[in-house]
Order: C-alpha cells, then sequence, then structure tokens
C-alpha cells in the first residue's frame, strides 16, 4: 500500500488549500500561465505526469528508462518553466491548466 512504502494521497482541492496557505505565509502568489504548459516537451509532460502520482525521480527514471540525473534536470526545467518552486506547486500548476495525459506524452486533454 501507499501507507507501507511512505507515500499519501492529497485529494487535490486541499492539496490547492495547503499551497496557497504557504503562499500567502511567504507573500508569494503563483500566476500560472498556460502557454507555460506549452513550454514543457513531450519528455516533461510524461516526467510530470509522473509527479503528480507521487513517484520518486528513481521510480520516474525506471518508468522511463532513463537516468535519475537525467529526471533531476526534467523536474528542475519543468519547475522553472512553469515558475514553481515546489514539486507540488508544479503538479497542481499543471492540473490547474488541464494538463491530464498518460504518460506516453500525447498532447493534453482538457480535463
Amino acid at each position: 500500500t501507499l501507507a507501507a512504502e511512505g507515500k499519501f494521497i492529497v485529494d487535490l482541492p486541499v492539496a490547492k488549500t495547503v499551497v496557497a496557505a504557504l503562499q500567502s505565509l511567504n507573500g508569494y502568489r503563483h500566476e500560472a500561465i498556460p502557454e507555460h504548459i506549452n513550454l514543457l516537451t513531450k519528455q516533461e509532460r510524461k516526467v510530470i505526469v509522473l509527479m503528480a502520482q507521487d513517484n520518486s525521480n528513481k521510480e520516474i527514471a525506471e518508468a522511463l528508462f532513463t537516468t535519475e540525473d537525467t529526471v533531476k534536470v526534467h523536474v528542475h526545467n519543468i519547475m522553472h518553466k512553469l515558475a514553481a518552486h515546489s514539486r507540488l506547486e508544479a503538479t497542481i500548476c499543471a492540473v490547474e491548466e488541464g494538463l491530464q495525459h498518460s504518460v506516453d506524452g500525447s498532447r493534453a486533454e482538457p480535463m
């Protein structure tokens, strides 16, 4: 189970509330811009889908048959392109903007 693996699932509305609260404490407000999602490469889209499933960099690397260092570069690029300060914020930004696709990297479909 996820709990046995040290993972947990947070309802998206709850996650959004937590992120908003943390941002307000720091005086930061993320303004997601839809065009930023379009900057993600096919491989970055695969990575963010796996991030949203709470996979570690190692697990993402195994799923995509690449190295953990390559995944770290993709995560860094995703966070930079989305102006996100955390993996959670990047994932929420992508979900809010309708990034919903399979790990095969197919084009985003609105939710």
